[in-house]
C-alpha cells in the first residue's frame, strides 16, 4: 500500500503481507511501518509474528519492527542516567570547593 505524506511530501509504502493461520484462516495485512524504498519484493517470503488470538495484529519480523521502540527507549534511558551522573559529579566538585 502506498500513502503520500510525510516532512517531505514523498510517497510511503507499507508492506501487506497474507499469511494462513493455524486454524485456516487467510489473513491480509498491512505492516503499520512504512518506507520511501521498497522494503520487500512483491512475492517475497517474510517472517511474521502474530498472537493467534489476535491474527490481524501480526508484525513482520525485522530490527524496525521488533527493536526500534525498546533501542530508543533505552538510548533515551542512557541519556537521563549520563545527564544525572553529570549533575551529581559537579555538585560533588561543587561542595569540595566551598
Amino acid at each position: 500500500m502506498a500513502r503520500s505524506g510525510g516532512n517531505h511530501g514523498g510517497t510511503f509504502l507499507y508492506p501487506t503481507f497474507q499469511f494462513v493461520t493455524r486454524d485456516g484462516r487467510a489473513m491480509t495485512v498491512t505492516s503499520s511501518s512504512g518506507s520511501t524504498a521498497l522494503p520487500y519484493a512483491d512475492g517475497e517470503r517474510v517472517g511474521i509474528a502474530y498472537d493467534p488470538q489476535r491474527p490481524e495484529d501480526a508484525r513482520l519480523l525485522s530490527f524496525l519492527t521488533l527493536w526500534i521502540a525498546p533501542t530508543l527507549l533505552c538510548a533515551a534511558g542512557l541519556l537521563l542516567l549520563a545527564g544525572a551522573v553529570l549533575v551529581r559529579l559537579a555538585l560533588a566538585r561543587q561542595r569540595r570547593r566551598a
